[in-house]
């Protein structure tokens, strides 16, 4: 396999606001108070728009002796501009959420290695108290630290237990007996259906199609790229989306996060594949109607006893290389406002990433979903792809693929063509030998 080498476009002219920042920027905070009067340093963010990160934000705008300049946008947007600003090398940005695509910007230099801030921070930002695990494997390469991890999510999955108990049934323990308890549960006449599902094409749509296809034994692409949809695995994943598109809700094929979300807070859906952030919502009585009756579990896998793979999102927080800042104070900005306290107030939108709140069992006990996203990590839930590609050829991919659950398509032409269009796009990229 080779990968097409990353060309660096030429460096932005800087010069001038360079030496009229540092014409302004006196010795930066190290523990102590800002220098009265000083200028305070701009520290600039850039992220997608989430729950957690929203959070996060709002606590960094907090941290004294700074200036937040904070930019959440679309993922999409988020990462292209991220890349066209550090392929420049240009110091614009401070602070990035890198997630899944932490190993390809350190690859390309573009991130600042963290071990030498770590080693002299440790004890002062508590950095053993971070769950070594998401360090290790989600926010290093190489065996360098190029990430904090601030949050950790799921997708759970969620059930309606006064339906269940009502209708004498089971939570599902196969993707099979869903499928059976879905059609069980579907009372068009009374407005419920037996499954939520996010068939929306994009990000929704391949967050249902991954689980199915890696649940199913298999993945988007094998060890040198080649994309792989186009499999035994990858029908059986069309073909059950197909069947449980039959239960439920009929506008189903729009449906984002958010609608899914609301489908089950308002009483539509029995149970469903949903992000672990939403669950917070199902027991708020403002928007609500299912307040106390959902419960969450492990989604279910193939065959009893197998493996189930949903999506996993770990974020992380990662420093530019290119950062005109003191590294050192960026690295306090992140860590500290990841602080146990914060993070405790935070519990409830994801997966506290401190060993000390993630078993705090107050905590476990207030936000009980918590104990599903940790049993749903040791499952098998995993992340996407961590390829600049597979976002950039994921719309047109599952386009194709919703049209095989419409039946413009058959499902073995909707596979093909699928797989067709992100492979086109990795030639493109230079994944493979001519």
């Amino acid at each position: 396999m080779t990968r097409r080498a990353w060309r660096f476009g030429g460096r932005r002219s800087v010069l001038l606001l360079i030496f009229l920042a540092a014409t302004s920027i006196v010795p930066v905070w190290r523990g102590a108070a800002p220098i009265a009067g000083a200028a305070e340093p701009t520290v600039r963010y850039i992220s997608h728009r989430f729950p957690m990160l929203e959070f996060w934000v709002k606590k960094m705008g907090e941290y004294p002796g700074i200036k937040l300049e904070a930019e959440l946008i679309p993922f999409d947007q988020a990462l292209e501009k991220m890349q066209i600003h550090l392929s420049q090398r240009a110091p614009t940005f401070d602070i990035m959420a890198t997630d899944a695509f932490l190993s390809t910007f350190a690859e390309r230099g573009w991130l600042m290695p963290l071990d030498p801030l770590i080693a002299k921070f440790r004890q002062a930002v508590e950095w053993d108290d971070i769950d070594p695990i998401l360090v290790h494997d989600v926010c290093s390469y190489k065996g360098k630290v190029y990430g904090v991890p601030n949050l950790a999510v799921s997708m759970l999955f969620f059930h309606r237990k006064d339906l269940f108990d009502a209708a004498g049934l089971k939570p599902p323990a196969t993707i099979d007996e869903w499928i059976a308890a879905a059609k069980a549960l579907t009372k068009p006449d009374k407005k419920q259906y037996g499954t939520a599902m996010t068939l929306k094409a994009g990000d929704g749509f391949q967050n249902d199609f991954t689980y199915y296809l890696r649940t199913y034994g298999g993945d988007w692409y094998d060890k040198d790229w080649k994309v792989t949809i186009d499999s035994e695995a990858g029908a059986k994943a069309l073909t059950t989306m197909k069947e449980l598109m039959k239960y439920a809700p009929p506008n189903v094929l729009a449906f984002h996060n958010d609608e899914s979300t609301v489908a089950m807070q308002q009483g539509l859906t029995a149970m469903g594949l949903l992000w672990q952030s939403r669950a917070l919502g199902m027991d708020n009585p403002q928007v609500s109607q299912v307040v106390g009756k959902v419960h969450y579990a492990v989604a279910p896998p193939a065959t009893r006893g197998g493996k189930s793979h949903p999506r996993l999102a770990v974020g992380c927080y990662s420093i530019s290389a290119f950062t005109k800042n003191d590294p050192e104070l960026v690295f306090q900005v992140i860590t500290k406002t990841l602080n146990k306290a914060n993070m405790r107030e935070s519990a409830g939108l994801a997966n506290p990433t401190r060993l000390s709140v993630s078993r705090d069992p107050e905590v476990t006990q207030k936000f009980r979903f918590i104990k599903a996203g940790a049993d749903n990590v040791q499952a098998g839930a995993r992340l996407v792809p961590g390829n600049p590609e597979f976002s950039e050829g994921m719309l047109q991919t599952t386009q194709v693929l919703q049209k095989g659950l419409t039946g413009e398509l058959t499902i073995a032409e909707a596979l093909k063509r699928g797989q067709k269009a992100m492979h086109d796009l990795m030639t493109e990229k230079g994944y493979y030998k001519k």
